[in-house]
């Protein structure tokens, strides 16, 4: 029989790799800024060809998504993880051992829709195991774990780059922690999943949700958008050198982590949906500094100006989205699969428009999705 200790023991071990989950994606989207840069100077090849390329990446996202809406039918949360992050390893190892061009779609798609899957995954768990206003301030501090990945996974690229290792070699931090969620997952007990509770099938839900998820869609595609072309654009048009624009980045997920803590105590006294309306507002204006501004300096203090922002948008929306059904297993499945359609549509539809246009165009439609 299970203590309370060991129930309490349990929640935190599966909280924090819920954590670590969130922390694994951010450290693959962060960086394809810079590693596009560096994959352009180690292929020869453009970087809006390079840019392109991590369009495998955002589709291998976008299926985890799709398998995230029908595979909790038939297996469990807990296996779901296990075949998650063994995937994502070999997957990663995989990139950085064959060190291909011709390789690199199959190889970011895999990647892409192992971790996609194991962080829906996670959102669910967390979902399942908390409700109202808990739900809410747990699912930001996923939010804060996953900036704070971001703080350090783009410098931490430019380091290894610096160093003369592989454009790849920081995917293998990213394995090493996949390894350690591995351990957590095996260790603990899972909640279990909508078929498994058996809760109603056809609840209405309502017309509120269709909003909620086209605009997490908007808003994931201009999230992608700037982490893809501000770093290039600080680099390439301004000039600058390539560690600006990894600190650029690392300045907009800074900003995400701060703001993020400030929303956790704001859900103490403001509901999800008042702090949602403001923090869309802030953050149209925020961006609008990106392609105003021609000056490296002031470009950083814009990106963290504009991550303190928009810090909570995805959250707060899955929050508020999770309130209005009864289990919110399918709810949350389903707005992160439309998140996930604006990430793979962003590096192609990007990449295009600054092919034909500059990289100012793609920092424009950065405050056109919000």
């Amino acid at each position: 029989m299970n203590t309370a200790s060991d129930n309490t023991a349990n929640l935190i071990r599966i909280t924090l790799g819920c954590f670590i989950s969130y922390a694994i994606v951010a450290g693959m989207l962060s960086q394809i800024g810079t590693l596009s840069s560096a994959m352009a100077d180690f292929f020869e090849r453009p970087v809006t060809e390079t840019g392109a390329r991590f369009s495998w990446l955002s589709i291998g996202i976008t299926t985890g998504s799709v398998l995230s809406l029908f595979v909790y039918e038939f297996v469990s949360l807990k296996r779901t993880l296990l075949l998650c992050y063994r995937a994502l390893i070999a997957a990663l190892f995989s990139i950085y051992l064959i060190d291909s061009w011709s390789w690199l779609p199959g190889g970011l798609m895999l990647a892409g829709t192992t971790a996609s899957l194991g962080l829906n995954t996670a959102a669910v768990t967390l979902a399942v195991c908390y409700e109202a206003r808990q739900r809410a301030a747990v699912l930001l501090c996923t939010d804060i774990c996953f900036a704070s990945a971001g703080i350090i996974a783009s410098p931490g690229a430019v380091a290894l780059l610096a160093a003369g290792h592989g454009w790849s070699s920081s995917y293998i931090a990213i394995a090493l922690a996949a390894g350690i969620l591995l351990v957590m997952v095996l260790l603990s007990r899972y909640p279990p999943t909508a078929r498994e509770a058996r809760t109603i099938r056809n609840e209405r839900w309502p017309t509120a949700l269709v909003f909620c998820c086209g605009g997490l869609a908007i808003y994931l595609f201009g999230q992608i958008s700037m982490l893809l072309w501000l770093p290039n654009y600080i680099e390439t048009i301004l000039g600058a050198e390539r560690a600006v624009g990894a600190t650029a980045i690392s300045r907009y997920w800074t900003g995400m982590a701060l703001g993020q803590i400030a929303l956790v105590l704001a859900l103490l006294k403001f509901d999800a949906p008042r702090l949602l309306a403001l923090v869309c507002v802030a953050s149209a204006l925020a961006s609008s500094l990106l392609w105003m501004l021609n000056i490296p300096a002031q470009l950083l203090n814009a990106a963290l100006l504009l991550g303190l922002c928009n810090a909570g948008i995805l959250k707060l929306t899955m929050a508020y989205a999770a309130s209005l059904v009864k289990h919110p297993q399918r709810v949350i499945t389903t707005l992160l699969f439309c998140a996930s359609l604006g990430q793979v549509a962003s590096p192609q539809a990007s990449s295009t428009l600054v092919a034909v246009t500059s990289m100012k165009s793609a920092l424009v439609l950065v405050t056109v999705s919000y």
